[in-house]
């Protein structure tokens, strides 16, 4: 095992070698509670000084970077791919073509940001940076490329033209002067949930070291056998969308409405995840409104969001009393 994939997890891979759910680490990162990362490849990234504000070197990178709490709150309440503008470098050992802004782009005489261009050498630490980099003509360049295109074609024309305006055109030529400068930018770059990571240490920090001891606290496949079991003997819980309420709440039993559905939902869009509430794999679409569930000679069967919050969870909020 490389040691990437020591130090970081995939989501699908949670259940599988810890002793939590899911739902247990989205629910942290909505909390802020659990930092969540993500595994790039990018070029042409900007490093921020320890202002977070000026731009001290340009570079390409390989590697996990943490998501500001924003885009993993994000990510939390939808699975849906994400711009980041800022990130932080957690591998600075896989940084790769390091340079000053001047270096990277020869050109550029403005950028909608401060930058610096003395040359300093990469942190051995991990760092705050941009998106990438990009680098577009200034207006005074397209201006003077305009005022060029206009000398040539009225060069061609000229004993048709009056001297007035060919001595306009001459001053505009001069006022505005071809230029080749450029300017910068920052461009977002886009993260898939397929990037997404979740950092062992972390987990431990939030959840405890027990988490991870998975052979003395038995497998994820036994913990949802155990599960199956016990609803099961539960008489008043033979709704199938109840069953799968009820492992929510045995894990989040203060958790509302919305947050039972969206952990319900979340896991069902998330393509190729052990399902681990709805443990029958019996839902084939969950949308914001409403949940379609295979049924009895896999007929299709709708609810609405509305009945699930007023007709069902409190079925289950009282199976889970013992009530």
């Amino acid at each position: 095992m490389s040691q990437m994939q020591r130090q970081y997890l995939r989501l699908e891979d949670i259940t599988e070698k810890t002793r939590l759910t899911q739902g247990d680490v989205w629910e942290a990162v909505e909390q802020e509670t659990l930092p969540l990362c993500a595994s790039i490849a990018a070029s042409r990234l900007g490093a921020y000084a320890q202002d977070g504000k000026t731009i001290m070197a340009i570079f390409d990178y390989q590697g996990m970077v943490q998501l500001e709490a924003s885009v993993a709150k994000a990510f939390a309440l939808s699975l849906e791919p994400k711009t980041c503008q800022r990130m932080t470098i957690l591998q600075p050992e896989w940084v790769n073509q390091w340079q000053t802004v001047s270096a990277a782009f020869p050109k550029v005489t403005q950028a909608g940001f401060a930058y610096q261009n003395q040359p300093i050498s990469p942190p051995l630490h991990a760092f705050l940076a941009s998106g990438k980099m990009i680098a577009s003509l200034t207006q005074s360049s397209l201006i003077g490329q305009a005022g060029e295109t206009m000398n040539a074609i009225f060069s061609q024309l000229s004993g048709t033209l009056s001297d007035s305006v060919a001595e306009k055109q001459k001053a505009f030529a001069e006022k505005y002067p071809a230029k080749d400068e450029e300017r910068l930018s920052i461009q977002a770059i886009t993260i898939t949930p397929t990037h997404l990571r979740v950092a062992v240490s972390d987990l431990v920090a939030v959840f405890g070291e027990q988490v991870l001891m998975m052979a003395e606290h038995g497998t994820s496949q036994a913990k949802g056998a155990s599960v199956r079991f016990h609803v099961a003997n539960q008489p008043v819980l033979t709704h199938p969308i109840a069953q799968i309420a009820y492992r929510v709440l045995e894990s989040n039993p203060k958790a509302k409405a919305n947050k039972i559905w969206n952990l319900i939902r979340r896991e069902v869009n998330q393509s190729g995840a052990q399902r681990v509430f709805d443990t029958d794999a019996i839902i084939d679409e969950m949308t914001l409104d409403h949940v379609t569930w295979f049924g009895r000679s896999d007929a299709d069967n709708t609810m609405q969001y509305d009945s699930f919050r007023m007709n069902i969870l409190p079925k289950v909020r009282r199976a889970l009393n013992g009530q």
